[in-house]
């Protein structure tokens, strides 16, 4: 009885000393700094360097964990591919150092801020509402993205520091709110970028140079673009008139199949 006793008390005591599992992990470093080295093998090795270049160059030792931190957290952000002990800028990475166009770099950026799961979990949640600040920032990331107490202020901090870098924490009146940035081509690979919605179909024929003989009324609250910016709501509205663009095709087609 007394054996069984010591057993329950040990298990009880082991059960206490369980660490708590984070559900939500984030980098060490910020996305400016997964920037930096990512920057680093694009420029001086043209997309491909050895580790041990990169670190010499960097005035670190391949082997220390200071090194080793900052490759990880440029990988987890999608920016760097490892293969062997050779490191290679990804696609998404190239789309920032080297953009055809403006938009290209912001959807890029925006992208690299998602690939990190708690980024994207916080962002998904706030999306059009502010972001809350101070303790409660902290508060809310303990208790509904389970991160560790003595790590909150530091995922805070990594939230809203790499938002800025992205180029995705805006401010209006007083508060601060995520915004996303949309245009990646499906060729990036990395971790997914966002498609580009698919051209609208050809008209029907008959109906290409004549006037098309349907109507399609949309009703646009401006409730629905608070706090987006100026591209993003650019972005929606392109997306109802494709929209639109559809509907009335397909009117049409009935339409002449009703003629018929």
């Amino acid at each position: 009885m007394g054996k069984n006793l010591e057993k329950q008390d040990a298990s009880k005591q082991q059960t206490r000393k369980q660490p708590i599992k984070a559900v939500f992990h984030f980098p060490i470093y910020p996305l400016s700094v997964a920037l930096e080295i990512a920057e680093k093998v694009e420029k001086e090795g043209n997309g491909t360097l050895s580790e041990s270049t990169l670190a010499m160059s960097m005035g670190l030792s391949m082997k220390g964990s200071g090194f080793q931190l900052k490759v990880l957290t440029a990988k987890q952000f999608g920016l760097l591919a490892k293969q062997g002990d050779t490191l290679m800028t990804t696609q998404l990475a190239k789309s920032i150092f080297k953009p055809i166009t403006q938009e290209e770099k912001a959807a890029a950026l925006s992208q690299a801020f998602h690939n990190i799961a708690l980024f994207k979990a916080v962002s998904d949640k706030y999306q059009g509402s502010p972001l809350p600040s101070g303790d409660a920032f902290k508060n809310v990331l303990e208790r509904e993205f389970q991160v560790i107490s003595d790590r909150s202020t530091s995922a805070q901090s990594m939230v809203i520091n790499s938002a800025k870098t992205a180029g995705i924490l805006q401010q209006s009146q007083g508060k601060e709110y995520l915004v996303r940035k949309s245009g990646v081509s499906n060729t990036l690979g990395d971790k997914g970028g966002e498609m580009n919605p698919p051209p609208p179909p050809p008209p029907p024929p008959g109906t290409a140079n004549g006037p098309i003989k349907a109507t399609l009324n949309i009703s646009v609250d401006t409730k629905d673009f608070n706090g987006m910016d100026a591209e993003a709501i650019k972005a929606a509205m392109a997306g109802l008139e494709r929209l639109a663009r559809i509907v009335v095709l397909k009117q049409t087609e009935e339409n002449n199949e009703n003629k018929t």
